[in-house]
């Protein structure tokens, strides 16, 4: 399930970077959200 989250958010972010004219914004906004879940995860997966 984390996988499809991440892929969604990265797809999402590059569609979003080729359409906005302010793309690296949405692309950096994607990131965002993608790395605090996949550090949640770690540490889960480590407890």
């Amino acid at each position: 399930m984390l996988r499809a989250g991440l892929i969604g958010a990265l797809v999402s972010g590059v569609v979003g970077m080729l359409v906005n004219d302010l793309g690296t914004a949405v692309l950096s906004m994607a990131v965002a959200l993608a790395v605090p879940l996949v550090l949640h995860a770690g540490v889960r997966a480590t407890a």
